[in-house]
C-alpha cells in the first residue's frame, strides 16, 4: 500500500507534518476522501472522484473546523450526488445519471454495514445472490410490484425464511439511503412478507448410530471432530470453524467466543465429550492458531481455518441414509436433548448463547456447572443411542 494511502484517524492526521509543497493523503475507509496538507500547515479535507471520465473535486473543510467523522459523512453524501448526476464543476448533465440498485447497495455495505455488522461478508454475498438480476435498475424504477414478485419467487417451494431475510435486507438498504439523502422513498415497506414456521429438526434417536458412525468414518479427522464439536457444544458452526486455541481454558473447561453472530461474546461450558476431542486435537496441534486449520487434509499449513464443509456433510448424510438434516441442526439437537433430560430453558439458552437471555444474564447469571452437567447428561443419552449397531457406507473422496 502506498504510504500516502492509509486509514485516517485523528491521531495520525495530527502527526502529519507540512512539507515544501502540498501533499495529498487518501483515506482507505471512504473512497475519494482526501486530505491536503499545505506548506502553511493547513489540512484541508476534499473529495476527489472520477465520474464519466471527468475529475471532480470538492472542498469539504479545514480539519480545524470539522471532525473526521463529519468529513467522511460529507464525502459519502457528495459521492451520492456525483453518482446521481451532480457535478462540482460546470453545469449539470442534460441527462441525469441516476444511482442503480448495485451502487446503492455498495455504498450501504461499504459505508455502514462493514464496520457494524458481524456478518458483513455473508450479507454482501446474499445481496448479490438475491438481487443481481436487478443491479442495473435505477433506484427510482424499483417498485413495490417488482419487489413483491421477486420476494414471491424467492419464497417458492416454501423458502419463506430466505424470502423474508431478502426483504429485510432491501428494506434496510433503502432506509439507509433515505437517511443519507440518496433516495426519496422505500418501496420495500409495502411488500408483504411470509409467515414463517420455526425449524424444529433435530437428530432423532434412531438416526444416531448411523450418523455418528458416518462422521467417524469420514477420511478427514478435522471434519470428524468439527461435526462432533458442533453437536457437543451447541455452538454455531461458524464459531466452531474459527475456534482458536487461545480461546480455550483447559483448566476451567470453557471456551470464550470473542464475537458471535449476535455481536456479543459468549463463554461455553465444555462437556467432557468436547474436552476429549479437543485434547486429541491438541496432541496434533501445529503452529497455527486454529483448532481446525484449513488447507488440504494432507497439507494444513495455510494461514486460515476450515470453511463451511457442506460437501463433507452431504457425503456423511448420504452414507448415513439421513435426509433433511442441516449442520445447524446439530446445535438444535444438543438443546433438544438437554430439555429431554430435564435442563431448564434458561440453562439451555445460556449454553447456546441466545441473545434474548444474554441481555437478562447481566443481572441474573446462571452458574456454569449446572449447564456443563446438563450437557454431559444429554451427550451420554446420545452416545447410548450411538452404541447400537448400524451399517455405514464407505465414504469416498
Amino acid at each position: 500500500m502506498k504510504k500516502n494511502k492509509f486509514l485516517f484517524t485523528r491521531t495520525l492526521i495530527e502527526k502529519l507534518e507540512p512539507g515544501n509543497k502540498r501533499t495529498r493523503y487518501y483515506d482507505t475507509k471512504v473512497y475519494g476522501l482526501m486530505l491536503e496538507v499545505m506548506p502553511t500547515g493547513s489540512k484541508i479535507y476534499r473529495l476527489r472522484r472520477t465520474v464519466h471520465y471527468k475529475n471532480e473535486v470538492a472542498t469539504i473543510g479545514n480539519s480545524r473546523d470539522i471532525t473526521l467523522d463529519q468529513a467522511r459523512e460529507k464525502a459519502i453524501k457528495l459521492s451520492a450526488q456525483l453518482i446521481n448526476g451532480g457535478s462540482f464543476v460546470g453545469a449539470r448533465q442534460a441527462i441525469r445519471e441516476e444511482m442503480t440498485l448495485e451502487e446503492l447497495g455498495s455504498l450501504y455495505f461499504d459505508q455502514y454495514a462493514k464496520d457494524r455488522c458481524v456478518t458483513y461478508e455473508e450479507m454482501k454475498k446474499c445481496f448479490k445472490r438475491w438481487y443481481h438480476m436487478h443491479f442495473q435498475t435505477k433506484v427510482s424504477k424499483i417498485t413495490v410490484h417488482m419487489l413483491q414478485l421477486h420476494i414471491n419467487k424467492l419464497a417458492a417451494e416454501k423458502h419463506y425464511y430466505r424470502a423474508n431475510r431478502a426483504l429485510d435486507q432491501i428494506k434496510a438498504i433503502f432506509n439507509w439511503g433515505i437517511k443519507k439523502g440518496m433516495v426519496q422513498t422505500n418501496p420495500a415497506l409495502s411488500v408483504d412478507q411470509f409467515r414463517e414456521r420455526s425449524r424444529d429438526r433435530f437428530i432423532q434417536p434412531h438416526e444416531f448410530p448411523a450418523l455418528l458412525n458416518a462422521i467417524k468414518a469420514y477420511p478427514d479427522d478435522r471434519l470428524q471432530d468439527f461435526f462432533l464439536l458442533c453437536l457437543y457444544t451447541g455452538a454455531r458452526s461458524g464459531n466452531v470453524l474459527a475456534m482458536r486455541w487461545d480461546e480455550l481454558d483447559k483448566d476451567l473447561g470453557t471456551w470464550r467466543i470473542p464475537l458471535t453472530k449476535n455481536g456479543d461474546s459468549q463463554t461455553i461450558s465444555l462437556s467432557d465429550a468436547a474436552l476429549e476431542i479437543l485434547e486429541k486435537r491438541r496432541q496434533k496441534r501445529n503452529l497455527l492458531p486454529w483448532v481446525f486449520p484449513g488447507g488440504h487434509k494432507e497439507d494444513q499449513s495455510n494461514y486460515d481455518h476450515l470453511k463451511e464443509p457442506k460437501k463433507a456433510w452431504s457425503l456423511i448424510l448420504k452414507a448415513a441414509g439421513i435426509n433433511n438434516l442441516h449442520i445447524h441442526d446439530l446445535r438444535r439437537s444438543l438443546a433438544s436433548y438437554m430439555v429431554m433430560t430435564g435442563a431448564s430453558t434458561p440453562l439451555v439458552q445460556k449454553q447456546l448463547g441466545h441473545k434474548s437471555l444474554l441481555a437478562a444474564s447481566v443481572y441474573q447469571r446462571v452458574h456454569d456447572t449446572p449447564a456443563k452437567l446438563a450437557a454431559d447428561q444429554a451427550i451420554k443419552v446420545m452416545q447410548q443411542f450411538a452404541d447400537k449397531p448400524a451399517e455405514t457406507k464407505i465414504i469416498s473422496m
